[in-house]
């Protein structure tokens, strides 16, 4: 990082916005602060103060007067955010589009931001520069011209079937696509939705299913389109359709992973064990691709 002002290293260079395991270790090797240190002790005491508190959160529930240089020495630099790219650069030329969800929400009457996704919406200008790199993912990509493909992804997850559909349409290219998208409101939360109603239109994507969580009393997910579909779901994968999973790994993918078991143990009439080695055999043939985060 080199040399920098304190309030630089906090703006640009170091993590405050989000406290990990590491931090709260190294906070307490310093203050000795027994509360602390139970969080540390209680698995699930740790997980609960984590998730949603920030470095200020720290400093005001369990005080010590730090000095600033001690204080930056148990921050860790402030880690990249990784975005799918929801563009093809055969359609948009130069640009490159990313679909980003602003993290915001209200603790301790406190309004927390999401450190990238905020200052994308609300502080750069046009023509300002931000740092970024490009991390390949070979293992997600179109498969050869004329191949069905099921895509299945939950908000932000939609980023890279836009891209796909993009790529495909510049360049001529064949094949049915099926599109499951999932998200909380039709109102607000319906991601490029003039663009896929465009694409059904001129039969670029052939279906679409979708699921609003929060449209009705009882929830419904991505996961219960999949099964309201097995049949079908299932006839384009004996026909050779790839499946690609976007979007959150913790809940949303591994939902989908447990139903698309179901669907193919249930419609193929096969044990829980062979059905587990269909998914892998696609995984191996490169016709089961996720990009989850």
């Amino acid at each position: 990082m080199g040399e920098v002002s304190l309030k630089d290293a906090l703006d640009h260079h170091l993590e405050i916005t989000i406290i990990t395991y590491d931090t709260l270790k190294k906070y307490y090797e310093i203050t000795k602060n027994p509360q602390v240190e139970k969080l540390l002790n209680d698995d699930k005491l740790r997980d609960d103060y984590l998730y949603g508190h920030d470095l200020l959160d720290l400093l005001e529930d369990f005080p010590y007067e730090w000095k600033p240089t001690k204080l930056v020495e148990i921050l860790r630099q402030l880690p990249p955010r990784l975005y799918s790219i929801s563009s093809s650069q055969d359609y948009v030329g130069e640009e490159v589009h990313a679909t980003v969800s602003v993290v915001r929400y209200e603790r301790r009457k406190r309004l927390r931001e999401g450190a990238c996704s905020s200052h994308l919406a609300d502080v750069i200008e046009i023509d300002d520069q931000v740092p970024i790199y490009i991390e390949k993912n070979p293992a997600f990509k179109l498969p050869a011209n004329g191949s069905k493909i099921i895509m299945v992804g939950a908000g932000t997850g939609i980023a890279p079937y836009r891209a796909f559909l993009q790529h495909r349409e510049s360049n001529g290219l064949k094949g049915k696509s099926w599109l499951f998208f999932g998200d909380r409101r039709f109102q607000s939360d319906f991601l490029y939705q003039i663009e896929w109603q465009k694409y059904l239109q001129n039969k670029q994507l052939e279906k679409m299913e979708v699921a609003f969580s929060r449209d009705q009393d009882e929830k419904v997910y991505i996961q219960h389109k999949l099964l309201e579909n097995k049949e079908e779901v299932f006839k384009w994968i004996e026909e050779g359709a790839y499946f690609y999973l976007c979007g959150d790994m913790k809940f949303m993918a591994k939902d989908v992973n447990k139903t698309l078991l179901e669907i193919i143990k249930n419609q193929g009439g096969i044990s829980e064990e062979k059905a587990a080695e269909y998914i892998k055999k696609l995984k191996r043939e490169k016709r089961f691709q996720s990009d989850v985060y």
